[in-house]
């Protein structure tokens, strides 16, 4: 069981997300979650925030029923059970029902207060749960799902017995106890939150693909239909900015991807902290890129690349999808470890870039994998090395860079890490269940494979690890861009 305190200083999803993550840690989900009294307010939370925790929900209502036999609960007294059926009527507003309970509970001559013994609920308490209602108790008051009125088996649970008479009906299967109607899997599944996650590019690149399998597979795990949302614009910025000022009651996910999270926030100036603003969720997959050449290029290995370049009375000319993309900054980080001679030719996107490279107007990319492997399968570009720091499975005959046997690029690395934040508006306790369910669906053969077809490796990590990646990357790609003198289209 949760002990529940004063509603000071806590919002409704505040109390279900300690609440969720109770069911969560005692390994008896899905649980019955009781509600009694102002405690309605925070049960019924928890079963909309966290539906699939809830097994059914029990709201004790103020009714004038029996008094549970063998317990010294009181009768309800009548101006509370009239002032909550007023309060559930839908049509009045929040200020009637702040009258309604304050003449219930502390007009001159009734006994309300002596039932109230050991609660210690004032009119500030009232005052506070009231001007705190969101959405959320629109469904109480509004009755928006359908509703089953069965009444449980005791109409009358007072303040000094309520627990143990709740014990004496639940048994081991209460989860906490906090009014007489029951909801069902079908009553609260309806009103199920929304779940969308935003891709800040276009549709039908790789990002689209590994949130489009995300979504199908999260929403086999989670019993509900998720939106993929494309928001491209300014290098990802604009989608990005979009979830981290989210405010609506959609649970809003994010791809997240090292151009937007960890290139981006210096790269254009942005206040925004992907780790502060946002909340990593979970870290699911690399792609390195792959240093490309002309098949009849005179380039036959990075370390003739090198030497070459400096000995070339010209600088090597290397093109990118844009400035300030991944692929212009891993060229940079190349030429400043090196000390080689290299000039960046912006491309508007890769496929143009990789065609020169393949005519010889291009010396080099480093390109990710996906729209270079069809010209590398058909022999028109071919590959020097990868940049991961190990081989990867699409090419297990080309070298890593730091295995080019040039000392400086012992270290070299440079990939693109993906993963899933989200809104700050999310529960913590869901947080946690959507790291684990990505996390499963992240460790499945099926995910898996379809990384690796878009050329990225599985990269399994919590939150905390994500978040950590994401501050490292963004340090290393600060330096390379103010040591570069890099900016943005």
């Amino acid at each position: 069981a949760a002990s529940i305190g004063p509603l000071e200083n806590k919002t409704l999803h505040d109390w279900a997300s300690d609440i969720a993550a109770v069911i969560s840690q005692a390994n008896q989900d899905p649980a019955w979650v009781v509600g009694h009294a102002h405690g309605n307010w925070i049960a019924r939370t928890v079963a909309t925030d966290y539906p699939h925790l809830v097994k059914g929900l029990i709201l004790l209502a103020a009714s004038a029923g029996k008094v549970p036999k063998g317990s010294n609960a009181l009768p309800i007294p009548p101006e509370i059970r009239i002032a909550i059926e007023n309060c559930a009527r839908p049509e009045i507003t929040d200020d009637q029902r702040l009258v309604f309970l304050q003449e219930a509970f502390f007009a001159p001559g009734n006994d309300a207060k002596s039932w109230l013994t050991g609660w210690n609920f004032d009119l500030m308490q009232i005052q506070t749960a009231t001007q705190r209602r969101t959405p959320i108790d629109e469904f109480f008051y509004g009755g928006i799902a359908p509703i089953l009125n069965i009444q449980a088996k005791y109409d009358v649970i007072a303040p000094p017995a309520y627990a143990n008479v709740l014990s004496d009906y639940l048994g081991d299967r209460v989860s906490t106890a906090l009014f007489f109607f029951i909801f069902t899997q079908t009553s609260y599944a309806q009103i199920l939150k929304p779940i969308k996650i935003v891709v800040p590019f276009a549709p039908g690149g790789g990002n689209d693909v590994i949130a489009r399998q995300i979504a199908k597979d999260l929403g086999q795990i989670r019993n509900q239909s998720i939106l993929v949302e494309n928001r491209a614009g300014a290098g990802g910025s604009l989608g990005t900015d979009y979830v981290a000022k989210y405010s609506g009651e959609e649970i809003v996910l994010l791809l997240g991807h090292s151009g937007t999270v960890s290139i981006n926030p210096t790269l254009l100036g942005s206040k925004l902290d992907p780790t502060r603003d946002l909340e990593p969720i979970a870290m699911l997959a690399s792609s390195a890129l792959v240093l490309v050449v002309a098949q009849d290029s005179k380039i036959k290995s990075v370390q003739d690349l090198v030497s070459q370049s400096i000995q070339n009375t010209a600088p090597f000319n290397f093109g990118s999808s844009g400035n300030g993309t991944g692929a212009h900054l891993t060229g940079e980080m190349f030429r400043l470890i090196t000390g080689s001679k290299m000039s960046h030719i912006p491309y508007k996107g890769t496929g143009p870039a990789l065609i020169d490279v393949a005519g010889g107007q291009l010396e080099l990319m480093f390109s990710v994998i996906r729209p270079a492997l069809p010209l590398i399968q058909s022999g028109k570009l071919r590959v020097l090395a990868v940049t991961s720091k190990k081989r990867l499975p699409n090419f297990p005959d080309s070298p890593t860079i730091g295995e080019s046997n040039v000392t400086s690029l012992k270290n070299f690395e440079s990939s693109v890490t993906y993963g899933i934040l989200g809104s700050l508006r999310i529960p913590k306790a869901l947080l946690v269940e959507l790291s684990s369910q990505i996390l499963k669906i992240g460790s499945e053969p099926e995910f898996q494979s379809k990384l690796v077809s878009e050329g990225a490796l599985p990269t399994l990590g919590d939150g905390l690890q994500y978040s950590k990646v994401i501050q490292s990357e963004t340090k290393k790609w600060a330096e390379i861009i103010k040591k570069s003198g890099a900016v943005a289209n």
